[in-house]
């Protein structure tokens, strides 16, 4: 009986053993598995972080252009308006000249 006592501890004291070297291994698999998720996750994110930041700036440089377009289209509207009315004003000018020459003329003609 002592032998076969002394046989089963010792068998005990092996799976002890064989399991705590199978949990230690387990451990290390699992430490691995993590910190290769932990970069796997920093690289997305730098990543994502990268395209986000092309997004914005190719967003700005287009806004940009977009708002130089409608500067040059809203002074070249402004030339044009303050051209057409000096026109006008300059046609009115000369229609008020005209009237009054010849209300003028019209009058001395009256008076002699």
């Amino acid at each position: 009986q002592a032998a076969m006592a002394s046989s089963i501890v010792a068998g005990l004291g092996a799976t002890d053993a064989s399991l705590a070297i199978a949990q230690s291994t387990a451990t290390s698999a699992l430490l691995s598995t993590a910190l290769a998720v932990d970069s796997s996750l920093a690289q997305a994110q730098a990543a994502a972080r990268s395209e986000t930041l092309t997004a914005v700036a190719a967003l700005n440089a287009s806004l940009a252009q977009t708002q130089s377009i409608a500067a040059a289209a809203v002074l070249d509207t402004v030339a044009t308006a303050e051209a057409s009315l000096a026109a006008a004003q300059s046609a009115a000018t000369s229609l008020v000249l005209g009237l009054t020459g010849a209300a003028d003329a019209s009058l001395a003609v009256s008076q002699s």
